[in-house]
């Protein structure tokens, strides 16, 4: 076979390929052969923008139920390699009005650590941040694998984020 005018190929008798129906299926048209350096053979296509910020978001809750694994809990402080954590700034200038967010590092990190009752004690919503944070990890995951965010994505983590709104304020009503 050699190559024709135009990017057609001939069959063994000099004629086109085009030239019947029968020479179509003996000589199937042949793609030209790719080099190295030409362009990569397989490659994906980029993630979408969407699907970018669900892989930030993922490494960021993989990156703080990690750090809640790793830290030495009480329900008084939170220490990491014998570093005390830092204590609440608000909770501070408020004086004897608990801050809203007071205790929302140690709730969750002892709910990891299987404390559901001293995660209650320190701040009520703290099961629920952890289970919050675990879901949207799931989901943001899953977003990735897919390489898309979808209408039930953007539904799951807006339902996280006003469950994560209303579980603090009503943990600070309870307390």
């Amino acid at each position: 076979m050699s190559p024709g005018a135009e990017g057609e190929w001939t069959g063994p008798g000099g004629g086109s390929k085009h030239a019947n129906a029968a020479s179509q299926s003996l000589f199937p048209r042949v793609a030209p052969l790719r080099y190295a350096g030409d362009e990569p053979a397989l490659t994906r296509p980029p993630f979408p923008p969407d699907v970018r910020r669900s892989v930030l978001s993922a490494a960021l809750l993989a990156g703080a139920l990690a750090l809640a694994a790793v830290l030495s809990v009480s329900p008084a402080r939170a220490t990491l390699a014998g570093a005390e954590g830092p204590g609440c700034v608000l909770g501070a200038v408020a004086g004897a009005h608990p801050c809203p967010g007071g205790g929302l590092a140690r709730a969750p990190a002892l709910a990891g650590e299987g404390r559901p009752a001293a995660s209650f004690r320190v701040h009520p919503a703290g099961v629920l941040v952890a289970g919050l944070c675990l879901a949207g990890l799931v989901v943001h995951l899953h977003a990735v694998w897919r390489r898309r965010r979808t209408a039930r994505h953007d539904a799951l983590l807006r339902a996280g984020r006003w469950a994560f709104a209303v579980g603090i304020l009503a943990g600070w009503l309870v307390r």
